[in-house]
């Protein structure tokens, strides 16, 4: 075992958007992970969910559309020192974080469709940032 959360994955499971993400984060995984007090957490960094990746929207077998959560950079530096701060708190500090996913955006260059990995930089960076104590400094989630 382990404590493991994942996205829900039908639209109708959690209103879609970064304000309830954050309080399905805050209100679920941060108490769960606290009373876990676990050695070692173990991150896998996933930023799909960002704002114009192409992995942030889904067509269901029911031909519904869901847009996705379109977190921002600042969404994923807040999750990273939300899970910083509980590392601290139960298992000294103890965090490792491995890449998983996200694309980037699509945008068109000299004519041509491509993907434009720099909306996946941006939400990385951020997250390694707050890794290492230095977060970005505006967290509004609007």
């Amino acid at each position: 075992g382990g404590l493991r959360w994942r996205a829900p994955t039908e639209p109708q499971s959690v209103p879609c958007g970064r304000v309830q993400y954050r309080q399905a984060f805050a209100a679920r995984i941060l108490p769960a992970l606290r009373a876990a007090a676990p050695d070692l957490i173990l991150i896998s960094a996933g930023f799909d969910a960002g704002k114009r990746d192409v992995g942030n929207s889904r067509l269901f077998s029911n031909d519904r559309y869901c847009q996705g959560l379109d977190l921002e950079a600042s969404d994923f530096s807040w999750l990273t020192e939300q899970l910083v701060a509980v590392a601290n708190q139960v298992c000294d500090g103890r965090i490792v974080s491995v890449l998983e996913g996200g694309y980037g955006h699509y945008e068109v260059e000299a004519g041509e469709m491509g993907i434009s990995p720099s909306s996946l930089a941006d939400n990385a960076v951020a997250h390694v940032r707050a890794l290492a104590g230095r977060p970005m400094v505006s967290h509004t989630s609007r």
